[in-house]
């Protein structure tokens, strides 16, 4: 869908609005604030990537229930009004190069992440694109997914690239990505 597009129907659902201060898309209060907080809270207190993770998946997965039930949407189209989404919401270009909808799993590449463009690092820093894409994703498969950060462009690569499937997978195939990204 068209950015432009997916604005006017929010817009003309009432889905999104900017009054008394505050900005509201499908019911949830949103913050318009340089990305430059985000980056610079990883810098501060890179202790707490896990935490900032499982916020954000919570946060994903309650953005993913609210644009399925003002919407009506499952499975693929859930999916691809969330990547818009995502998109015009300046985190950076994302692509869902691999998805299987019997296993639960996809593989996302995120190109110009805002965050991830800030600071360089020797690990992946994507912790609340990983968490949101969890979140969202448990809603589109159905079923409880986490998600991994296996490349970044704050090391040094041209984007970054996410796994994104239930946690016995991750555990089996990525089990030190997932030990440092994941486990509690």
């Amino acid at each position: 869908m068209a950015v432009l597009g997916l604005l006017s129907k929010l817009l003309l659902r009432k889905q999104i609005t900017f009054e008394n201060g505050s900005i509201n898309i499908l019911g949830q209060p949103f913050l318009m604030m340089p990305s430059r907080v985000i980056s610079l809270l990883f810098k501060a207190t890179p202790e707490n990537r896990k935490t900032m993770y499982y916020f954000c998946k919570a946060s994903g997965a309650e953005f993913g229930t609210a644009l399925q039930n003002n919407f009506n949407l499952k499975k693929d189209s859930l999916r691809k009004i969330g990547q818009d989404i995502f998109n015009i919401a300046g985190w950076g270009s994302l692509n869902f190069y691999k998805l299987d909808y019997e296993t639960n799993t996809a593989n996302v590449r995120l190109f110009k992440s805002t965050v991830a463009n800030q600071f360089q690092s020797k690990d992946p820093i994507d912790h609340t694109a990983r968490g949101f894409f969890a979140g969202f994703a448990t809603i589109v498969f159905d079923t409880d997914v986490d998600c991994i950060e296996t490349s970044c462009l704050a090391t040094g690569k041209d984007h970054c690239e996410f796994i994104v499937a239930p946690s016995d997978y991750l555990n089996k195939n990525y089990k030190k990505i997932s030990k440092v990204q994941i486990e509690r």
